[in-house]
């Protein structure tokens, strides 16, 4: 819905240059180009999946519907709402910033000249912070001892590093073979998101937009470009759904290039009016038909059977070493949790063992854990305190404390309780160890030991 508003102010400016604009052909091409961009694959996923981007794309959606309705009232109001909205966008997703070259754009070029511009930026700064002010619960929250203490945010520093993502910026900006890669992932897959017609309607409402008002048309580039020049440069395998604001322009164009075919065929003939514009919202169902199969989750009970059958294959009180946190470790939480099902076993996530933060929750959770290996434990976080604070450090002490530690885990544990890892498990970590399968995961025992696994549990299917 917001989507269609802010289409409807940018493709009235394709309507409304030197002709007559026909609101039923108008609101046909609002409708059929914000069906075409909900059906697009990324965009409808991430409408099933629970993570932060559909709020992001409500928000910076609201952001931008704001600050193109204040460019057109010019009232301090309207600006302040803006500002708002978008500081409320960035407590959200810091990828926010990608608006910002377009919006400057605009806000800078055309309208009465003067230094009106410069104070109103400095009066709406209070209401952006305003809406920054949702970052001010984390620390407090933090200091609760939450369950799952992401980033641990109890300090300024560690606030700070919370914000801008400093557990994921080692994949910024980390090389031109990456943004290559990337950027050939995006250009390969950007005619399939909108199944091909929807490019090319974007290509034909660019052109109109271009001709129409070429200050906004250059402003939704610079959004387009922003977006594919930041998002090629983060080297994840997840990456589609930073593309998200290039396929929204392309969404804008894609009503330009409705509106302009559709006045073209229909224009000043009232007896295809109807027709056409039937036509127009008819579009939205090509991408809709086109990845109903790929989008469909109906059926996806992936992640609940893996993590269940995953618990059926460990015996009480076991301690599980994965890094399998999409399919059944962030998963395992809310089950033991949320659940309360197998609270007896204690599930590490190895990579997330490379973050200082995650030992306060090992602690709280399995104070057992810590204490036996304390040793281990204080001589890692000895050296991962250079690397958190960009100080030289030497990867291999590091990586050599960090896997002493991990055995030290392991051994320790074998004690009193069954240890296991999950097939990604690299062996330098069990080294000493031999691996037993036992359903979905493989127990760990010496070297030396004879036994054999147990038989196969009933699995969920």
């Amino acid at each position: 819905f917001v989507f269609f508003l802010v289409a409807f102010r940018l493709v009235s400016l394709v309507a409304g240059r030197g002709r007559k604009a026909d609101d039923l052909l108008l609101l046909s091409a609002c409708a059929g180009g914000t069906g075409m961009l909900a059906f697009s694959e990324t965009f409808w996923k991430q409408a099933l999946g629970v993570e932060v981007y559909s709020l992001h794309l409500l928000l910076a959606g609201a952001a931008l519907l704001a600050f193109l309705r204040a460019r057109e009232e010019r009232t301090r109001g309207s600006w302040y709402a803006a500002a708002y909205l978008l500081g409320l966008s960035f407590a959200n997703h810091m990828t926010t910033i990608m608006l910002l070259p377009g919006a400057l754009f605009l806000y800078f070029t055309g309208g009465p000249a003067g230094d009106w511009k410069w104070r109103t930026l400095l009066r709406s700064t209070g209401f952006f912070l305003l809406g920054l002010t949702p970052y001010l619960y984390l620390p407090f929250r933090a200091m609760a001892s939450p369950v799952m203490n992401w980033g641990n945010p109890v300090t300024f520093e560690r606030f700070f590093w919370h914000i801008r993502g400093k557990q994921f910026s080692v994949w910024i900006f980390s090389s031109a073979e990456a943004a290559g890669r990337q950027f050939s992932y995006f250009a390969s897959s950007l005619p399939g998101e909108f199944a091909v017609v929807g490019l090319a309607l974007g290509v034909v409402g660019l052109v109109a937009l271009w001709r129409a008002h070429r200050r906004s048309a250059i402003a939704t580039v610079l959004l387009f470009l922003t977006c594919v020049a930041y998002a090629i440069n983060y080297d994840i395998h997840d990456i589609d759904s930073y593309f998200l604001l290039a396929y929204v322009c392309v969404g804008v164009w894609s009503v330009c290039g409705l509106y302009a075919i559709a006045f073209r065929v229909a224009g000043g003939k009232p007896a295809l009016r109807s027709w056409v514009a039937a036509a127009v919202v008819a579009c939205a169902m090509i991408p809709a038909v086109a990845h109903y199969r790929e989008v469909d989750e109906s059926e996806n009970y992936l992640v609940e059977d893996y993590t269940r059958n995953m618990f059926a294959s460990l015996r009480p009180g076991a301690v599980v070493f994965s890094f399998q946190w999409d399919y059944w470790v962030s998963a395992s939480h809310y089950y033991q949790l949320v659940r309360g099902e197998r609270t007896d076993i204690a599930v590490i996530d190895k990579e997330l063992l490379r973050r200082s933060w995650y030992f306060h929750v090992l602690e709280q959770r399995y104070p057992w854990l810590i204490e036996d290996s304390r040793r281990e434990v204080e001589a890692f976080l000895k050296e991962l305190y250079k690397f958190e604070h960009d100080l030289p450090y030497a990867y291999e002490v590091i990586e050599g404390r960090y896997a002493a530690m991990i055995r030290s885990f392991i051994e320790r544990s074998m004690v009193s309780r069954p240890v296991y890892v999950t097939a990604e498990m690299e062996p330098q970590y069990t080294a000493g160890f031999r691996r037993v399968t036992e359903g979905l995961a493989f127990r760990l025992v010496r070297a030396d030991s004879q036994e054999v696994g147990p038989s196969m549990p009933e699995f969920r299917i």
